[in-house]
């Protein structure tokens, strides 16, 4: 019940779209109305929120991620500039996002198949938690 509460918080917060009753996976189901540059650059701002508790900070890092990924994907994108701008907010944050980035970062992949923004995660996993890292491709 956490998540939705979050969720709804979010929603409320900052206006966005909110799923029905069928909705499982809210960050991964935004519409693509909600997933433009400008909504992005609100998300990071909502996540260094101080009144945002973990819950919140949760569902928001999915969702950044999942927004930046698809931006990496872009012919012609400056992945770079992509990830200092998400990082430079989230990193503070990494290690109550250890399990989230472990995702992105796809450790059992090898990178032709893994997520756009995998290698950066990768980066963040072994600065972050050397030693810890043994099954990155």
């Amino acid at each position: 019940m956490h998540i939705k509460l979050a969720i709804d918080r979010i929603c409320s917060d900052l206006g966005t779209w909110r799923g029905d009753a069928y909705t499982q996976d809210w960050a991964w189901e935004m519409p693509c109305d909600f997933r433009t540059d400008a909504w992005l650059e609100r998300y990071l701002q909502a996540f260094v929120r101080k009144n945002y508790g973990p819950h919140e900070r949760h569902e928001l890092f999915d969702l950044i991620f999942d927004i930046a990924n698809d931006r990496m994907r872009e012919e012609g994108c400056d992945r770079d500039a992509i990830w200092r701008n998400i990082w430079s907010r989230l990193g503070p944050h990494v290690d109550e996002h250890r399990d989230q980035i472990e995702y992105w970062a796809c450790l059992d992949d090898d990178l032709e198949d893994a997520f756009a923004l995998a290698p950066f995660a990768r980066a963040v996993l072994t600065e972050s938690f050397p030693g810890n890292t043994s099954s990155i491709r």
